[in-house]
């Protein structure tokens, strides 16, 4: 379009220097003109290399980042396509190990349909989890045995009792009791019964003072575990673990 226009230009140039300036009167001036006529020309040309040389460079770099932008979506094709395949064989695996519990839920519950009966199989499933962990023996917190008063000394002394739940021997005992105030010292061991067992008692007091943990291996039947905590203030337990 552009050497288009520049042909065009130099052609009407020609001619107005032909119709309006005389060959022998103007023959210096014509030149000059035609000099600047040329030079304009060749700028002209060399303007629009560049332009095109420019338009060349910015689509070279479009087909570049397009060609870099293919590839990612090549790159991220396979990583998908990888990931299916994984995702079918977890698939897979999963039920085939689903297969014995749809068999069951289907002689269950031969009225529903494979879904329900299966939703229904583990809401059945989740009520005997949670009545078997509900009946599991456990350590508790006699809290009716809690003892606590003030000596000579003005310390507090407060006792606290933990038996089995079910009246039933527990093995590797852990308390952890932690209090609102600290606490100057604390003693616990295995007490009642005709036969005491203390296998390994241990007592730990916490850093900051305000609590301790009491671990021992075995608490038979017939036996407590009694914790004596010695302070300088009346305590409140501010949280506890025990275990089982």
């Amino acid at each position: 379009m552009l050497l288009a226009l520049l042909i065009a230009f130099l052609a009407v140039l020609g001619y107005l220097l032909d119709y309006f300036l005389d060959k022998q009167k103007h023959k210096n001036l014509r030149k000059w003109i035609a000099i600047l006529g040329i030079i304009l020309s060749l700028v002209i040309i060399g303007v629009n290399y560049l332009h095109q040389e420019q338009q060349i460079r910015d689509w070279e770099a479009k087909f570049e980042s397009a060609q870099r932008g293919l590839d990612e979506i090549r790159e991220q094709n396979k990583r998908l396509l990888s990931q299916n395949d994984s995702l079918g064989v977890q698939i897979k695996g999963v039920s085939e190990k689903l297969q014995p519990f749809m068999q069951i839920a289907r002689s269950s519950y031969p009225a529903l349909n494979e879904e329900e009966a299966l939703a229904k199989l583990v809401t059945e499933i989740l009520h005997v989890s949670r009545t078997l962990e509900q009946m599991q023996p456990k350590l508790i917190l006699l809290t009716e045995k809690t003892k606590s008063w003030k000596d000579n000394n003005s310390l507090f002394h407060t006792i606290y009792f933990f038996d089995s739940q079910y009246s039933v021997p527990l093995k590797n005992i852990s308390i952890e009791m932690k209090f609102d105030e600290t606490i100057l010292d604390a003693e616990g061991r295995i007490i009642d019964g005709a036969l005491v067992m203390d296998s390994g008692s241990r007592m730990v007091i916490a850093n900051d003072k305000r609590g301790f943990t009491f671990v021992t291996g075995l608490l038979i039947v017939g036996n407590e575990i009694m914790i004596q905590v010695i302070s300088n203030e009346p305590l409140n337990i501010t949280s506890k673990r025990l275990f089982p």
